[in-house]
Order: structure tokens, then C-alpha cells, then sequence
């Protein structure tokens, strides 16, 4: 019934249908079954991490009344995702910024090769085999291009 709707529309949905369940009692489900899906995240991070091949990225997400923060700055949203010949796991991790150090966190326990977009961040990983994005690797070539062509 969620359909990624937020706490608030969730409720009035519920109402429609005869059930009272308060934005309050949601937020509190939430919360409780957020430490029990911790448990599930920790044993599939166990899983990527014993991968040969990872994908990493990370892409910028507004928050919203966040401690120490205005909510026009940036905070990142790091994904880390398994190579299509491993099981397929796909985990998120929030970071309130994009320092290296989150990468060379998450990934410490990995010691294969990293497929990723030329963010000189992920250099901090220790133990892996950074692999280029061919697809970002072509604006380096068009930059050649043009220091080439300028002369």
C-alpha cells in the first residue's frame, strides 16, 4: 500500500480503506524493522564484498532538516553493486559527504577489481584494482582532442 509515498499520504490511504494508522505508528514500524533489515544489509555487504568484481558510484541527495547541515548543501548517496556474472546485490549507503574515505570505509574488506567512474576518491580503497568506466573514458580522449587540435 506504501507505493513510496510519504508517511503522511500513506496514512490518509489507510483511513480510505477503514484502517486509523498514524504517520506516528509508520514512522515507528520503520524505525523497529530498519534494525532487523540491518542484519539482512550486513550479510549481503558480507556477500558483495566477496566478489571479484564491484561497480561503484555516487550521486548527490538533498536532506532535508539534517543535523549540522543546511539543506541546500550536498550530501551523496553511494551505491555498490556486483558484477553481473556474481549473485546480484545492489546496497546503498548515505554519506553526508563525498571523501574518499567512505569508499576506502565501505570497501575494506574487498580486495578485486573496482569498476568506477574516474572519481579520484575511490584512489583511498586500499587492496583493489581500480578499472575505468570506458564511458567517462571518452571524455578524456575528447579532451586530448582539443589540446591536440588547439595548437
Amino acid at each position: 500500500m506504501g507505493n513510496w509515498l510519504p508517511l503522511y499520504r500513506q496514512s490518509e490511504n489507510y483511513k480510505r480503506i477503514g484502517l486509523n494508522i498514524t504517520r506516528q505508528t509508520l514512522s515507528n514500524w520503520m524505525m523497529k524493522s530498519s534494525f532487523l533489515l540491518e542484519l539482512v544489509y550486513l550479510h549481503m555487504k558480507k556477500d558483495l564484498v566477496s566478489s571479484n568484481i564491484l561497480h561503484a558510484d555516487e550521486t548527490t541527495v538533498q536532506v532535508l532538516r539534517e543535523t549540522g547541515k543546511k539543506s541546500s548543501q550536498k550530501s551523496y548517496m553511494w551505491v555498490y553493486v556486483s558484477s553481473f556474472y556474481d549473485k546480484q546485490i545492489c546496497l546503498y549507503e548515505y554519506q553526508s559527504s563525498r571523501k574518499g574515505s567512505n569508499a576506502k570505509e565501505f570497501l575494506s574488506q574487498f580486495n578485486w577489481y573496482l569498476h568506477v567512474d574516474g572519481y579520484k576518491g575511490y584512489n583511498q580503497a586500499l587492496n583493489v584494482s581500480l578499472v575505468q568506466c570506458t564511458s567517462h573514458l571518452r571524455w578524456k580522449l575528447s579532451d586530448v582532442a582539443v589540446i591536440k587540435y588547439s595548437h
